[in-house]
């Protein structure tokens, strides 16, 4: 009995120590292994990620400061530190040997802190009196070209993957892709008279800066370079003819474009747009002349109004209402089969226009995005002094029809100048004239993009009278849709400036700039972000109630006014001709008085009711929701186990 004993007692042991055995084998032999459960594959290392890294035309060296040691008591942050690790990791692994980490403790005054200081990290302060850490990454090369993230940050984990890809793509190549880039607002940063205040480049520009070798288009250039890639025009000023015919033959040329153009821009007007600036820009931009030529249009002096995409603003009364004319658009609305639009989230547009093919045309006119059936055509005047976007709503009648906002237009197409190149006006001495496209980068003079004094005393290339292949043109139909307030958040950071994006508009802007240049990798690691989910079934108890209730909500306000002034007129009649004659109300006039105060009274409670009403459908879902998540299911659960425990009982 004792013997036996004993030996349960070895046994179990044996047991645990071959337990534990065989789980020390297991986290060796599956040592990064990890299933990914979430539904877009947000901790999955991407195959775009994998070709990137392979790719690469130079060894890189990822060198990743993190201050160990002084970390010992935040946990917090050393799990994150660990997450970022082991990202790091696997992309050394995926990269055959293109990228070699290293990972780095710079303990204070020691070379590492100076390795991480000439690198161009820095320390941070960890809550009140704690220590300053580093915990930041660099890349570098043989060449001595090097990025750096100066400081890795929790609230961009979702991020990072890019992040840290972008860094190796930039670094890991020979020479950027070239794109010029015309603009009409102050996306480098400028000067708002209204605030006199300097206004900040725009991050999606900024981006774009970081991945290509921009440079610029003034208006009056006369060609575009045979190295430039993709041509970007935000928001074109009324350009020269012989501006537009160089674009003409640069697309002719099989040369991509990219256009942002605008019925109602906004930032135009200064940075609210409820206070335009009347010394500012024009408001809208068109290249109808070349538009036509490429098969479409975009319809002038209407503005884009969608109840069903509408977003909340701050109304005139500071109470949230939506705004017609500020709308997001979730995946639903873009096109799946296209690489710029089929992994994004939500895009945000600002009074946006719409765009139209055009009968007949040689082109094929695909949408990018395209509006809800809750939509309609709006005078683009209606914005610019828009004090109350309440009042948009007033005779909006959605016309049934999905518009589109973006498009990709391909195909084969005749020049917009049959005739040649257009006569110069008031021709000047080639040495006079501007500098065709300058760097926006470095003002370095080697960037200077090809449009100097030399090449603009040469001849123009040969006419083409129709495009030598098909046409690869992006247009969209809005330009605030660029700016900061629609899609990112920027803050400093000791001096660095970070954004924490709510929109995909900056990854739709370079997705469709990669695309075009071919880079198809980093569009597929970039567009893996997820921001919102919309929420269906309450979007349509939301235009369900304010269809049911916004015409009581209307013939109330009406009835109120109407009280108001009759009340009015009444108190008007206690002053006589004269201020010393004071007229004594009859008891009838008093009783009306009184009636009407309680009309008042009632019809203000009603509009409260009414307002209730607008948001009772959507709680009620709410509380049936809790209720399930809450009671039903563990009830289920509990049912279950019951049942299974008395199928046990009964079997034994």
């Amino acid at each position: 009995m004792t013997s036996s004993k004993l030996f349960s007692k070895a046994g179990l042991v044996v047991l645990a120590l071959c337990t534990l055995l065989l789980v020390g084998l297991l986290n060796i032999a599956l040592k990064g292994l990890r299933v990914d459960l979430t539904e877009d594959q947000l901790y999955t290392v991407t195959e775009g990620t994998v070709n990137t890294l392979r790719n690469l035309e130079h060894p890189v060296t990822l060198e990743l400061f993190f201050s160990d040691k002084l970390t010992t008591d935040i946990p917090q942050l050393r799990d994150f530190a660990r997450r970022v690790r082991e990202l790091l990791e696997e992309m050394a692994l995926k990269s055959n040997g293109k990228v070699t980490l290293r990972t780095i403790d710079p303990e204070p005054f020691s070379e590492e802190e100076d390795r991480a200081a000439e690198l161009g990290l820095g320390s941070r302060p960890i809550g009140l009196g704690g220590p300053e850490i580093y915990f930041g990454l660099a890349a570098s090369n043989s060449q001595g070209n090097s990025e750096v993230i100066e400081f890795i940050q929790s609230e961009r984990e979702q991020y990072l993957e890019y992040d840290v890809v972008k860094m190796l793509h930039i670094v890991g190549r020979d020479s950027a892709p070239r794109v010029a880039l015309l603009a009409g607002l102050q996306v480098n940063g400028g000067f708002d008279m209204q605030t006199r205040q300097p206004t900040p480049p725009w991050m999606a520009v900024s981006q774009l800066q970081q991945l290509f070798d921009v440079v610029t288009l003034s208006n009056g250039f006369d060609r575009v370079a045979d190295d430039v890639g993709v041509v970007v025009l935000i928001h074109p000023p009324e350009l020269e003819p012989a501006s537009q015919y160089a674009l003409d033959q640069f697309v002719l040329r099989g040369g991509n474009l990219i256009a942002f153009v605008d019925p109602n821009a906004d930032q135009a007007g200064g940075n609210n747009p409820m206070m335009p600036n009347p010394g500012a820009a024009n408001r809208s931009s068109n290249l109808p002349a070349l538009f036509k030529s490429w098969g479409f249009q975009l319809v002038e002096d209407k503005v884009l109004g969608d109840a069903r995409n509408a977003l909340q603003v701050g109304g005139r009364n500071g109470q949230p209402v939506r705004h017609l004319g500020i709308l997001g658009f979730d995946a639903n609305a873009f096109a799946s089969d296209d690489m710029i639009t089929n992994d994004l989230s939500l895009l945000h547009f600002g009074s946006a226009g719409v765009i139209q093919p055009l009968a007949e045309s040689s082109t094929e006119f695909s949408p990018l995005l395209i509006s809800s059936e809750q939509s309609m055509l709006l005078d683009a005047n209606k914005f610019e002094f828009l004090f109350d976007p309440q009042s948009l709503f007033d005779g909006f009648t959605p016309d049934g029809e999905r518009h589109v906002l973006a498009a990709r237009v391909t195909g084969p197409v005749a020049t917009a100048f049959p005739d040649g190149p257009p006569e110069k006006e008031n021709e000047e001495p080639a040495g006079d004239e501007s500098s065709a496209e300058e760097s926006s980068a470095d003002d370095d003079p080697a960037d200077a993009e090809a449009g100097t004094d030399d090449e603009q005393a040469e001849p123009l290339p040969a006419h083409l009278a129709r495009s030598v292949e098909d046409i690869n043109v992006i247009v969209v139909a809005d330009t605030d849709f660029l700016s900061n307030r629609l899609w990112i958040q920027v803050q400093s950071f000791f001096g660095q400036q970070i954004g924490s994006p709510f929109a995909d508009n900056g990854n739709f802007f370079v997705n469709a700039v990669d695309n075009m240049i071919g880079n198809t990798d980093l569009i597929s690691i970039r567009s893996r972000g997820q921001y919102v989910r919309r929420f269906e079934v309450v979007d349509e108890l939301r235009l369900n109630a304010e269809r049911n209730f916004r015409a009581q909500e209307e013939s109330l306000q009406r009835s109120l006014s109407e009280t108001e002034q009759k009340l009015s007129e009444l108190q008007a009649q206690k002053e006589g001709e004269n201020s010393e004659e004071v007229l004594t109300l009859s008891p009838e006039q008093l009783a009306e008085v009184e009636r009407f105060e309680q009309e008042k009274l009632s019809i203000r409670k009603q509009l409260r009711k009414v307002q209730h009403q607008l948001g009772s459908d959507i709680e009620r879902l709410g509380t049936q929701l809790k209720l399930i998540n809450i009671g039903l299911v563990p009830l289920l659960l509990t049912i279950l186990a019951l049942v299974f425990r008395a199928v046990q009982r009964r079997s034994a």
